[in-house]
């Protein structure tokens, strides 16, 4: 009977051996399970940050293309403008030319109307 004592003393003391194990066991699958939700909730986290980026992109991409365009637009204008002051400041130059050139003919002008007026005059007698 001691035989079948010991044989059963050993049998429980492998059993709570096992069972320990057991338990032990159970802690690091809950840890690695607990472990497995916080990565899942970590990718879940990153996937819609990588949805909101992607999508800020978009936006700017958009953004930056109404902004060429604008750019386009106003360079555009710009050129318009340029042409037409350097238009403008040819007319203004060839219009102070005719300006000097009329001033020239009425001087001219005049002087040969005081020739006419004058010399006829003193070449009449008294």
């Amino acid at each position: 009977m001691s035989v079948a004592r010991n044989l059963v003393s050993r049998m429980n003391r492998q059993k709570q051996a096992n069972l320990k194990k057991v338990e032990e066991y159970k802690l690091v699958i809950a840890e690695i399970e607990e472990e497995r939700e916080k990565l899942k909730d970590k990718l879940a986290h990153l996937e819609k940050e990588l949805e909101l980026a992607q999508k800020k992109l978009g936006d700017n991409k958009r953004k930056i293309e109404a902004l060429d365009r604008e750019r386009v637009i106003v360079n555009r204008a710009l050129e318009h403008a340029v042409t037409a002051a350097d238009m403008q400041e040819n007319q203004r130059a060839t219009h102070e030319q005719a300006v000097r050139n009329l001033q020239v003919r009425s001087s001219e002008f005049l002087a040969h109307i005081l020739l006419v007026q004058v010399l006829p005059a003193r070449a009449r007698p008294l």
